[in-house]
């Protein structure tokens, strides 16, 4: 943990600028403005409290043009400091199980494909693209199916907390398409600033596409994401 505190006191760049910090606020902001959302509750200091796990989050993101950090971070650790604001709720707005399987089945579904084709939880192992055809399949299988999941995961984003856990979690699906543009395009060798904003627009682009589109459309593509996984899992074997 020290070592840790000490890699981010060193990373300040990370911390205050990009991916977190200053840059993390403002993008936050302007998906949720874009998303519909006009007003935000006043930040009270529990507010801000539970920003910072997302905060954190998106401070260690492996995106492609953040400075280097010797840190990496895991899938299952991110959606956990993603989702903080939301765990807090449950402890005074319990969900009913029919709404958590509506929006965390497709979520978790995604997250096996995509552990399956990247063959690892890291989230280092979105920005190298995998050599086999099945592995790239259950890649953009599970890359659709994580942002198909995404609008109705999250309540509206009312407060800072809820819209920095919004940011992050596109900025995951985003990290599959950065790849998928770095291979199969030129842009990378040139302007790879180009690729991240690319890819994090099409990804906020594809979240709020999805939010218009109906429950059997994730459920499908859920349903998908699984078979991919297992295809691969079973191949392996």
């Amino acid at each position: 943990m020290t070592d840790l505190l000490g890699a981010l006191g060193q990373a300040w760049i990370r911390v205050l600028i990009f991916p977190g910090g200053l840059s993390a606020i403002l993008l936050s902001l302007l998906v949720a403005y874009i998303s519909g959302c006009r007003r935000l509750e006043r930040l009270y200091a529990v507010t801000l409290l539970d920003a910072l796990p997302p905060l954190c989050a998106i401070t260690l993101l492996p995106l492609a043009t953040a400075p280097s950090f010797p840190y990496g971070l895991d899938l299952p650790t991110a959606l956990l400091l993603l989702l903080w604001p939301v765990v807090r709720r449950f402890a005074t707005t319990p969900l009913d199980p029919p709404h958590l399987i509506e929006r965390y089945v497709p979520l978790f579904s995604a997250m096996l494909a995509l552990a399956s084709a990247t063959v690892t939880f890291d989230l280092g192992g979105l920005l190298r693209w995998p050599t086999g055809l099945p592995h790239q399949i259950a890649l953009g299988i599970g890359t659709v199916t994580w942002l198909a999941a995404l609008p109705h995961l999250l309540p509206p984003p009312t407060d800072l907390a809820l819209v920095t856990s919004r940011l992050g979690l596109i900025l995951i699906g985003s990290l599959p398409l950065s790849t998928a543009l770095s291979v199969y395009t030129e842009i990378d060798s040139t302007l790879p600033w180009l690729i991240t904003a690319i890819s994090s627009a099409t990804a906020i682009a594809g979240t709020i596409a999805f939010g218009y589109a109906p429950v059997s459309v994730r459920y499908v593509l859920a349903g998908s994401a699984f078979i991919a996984a297992g295809w691969i899992l079973g191949a392996g074997q």
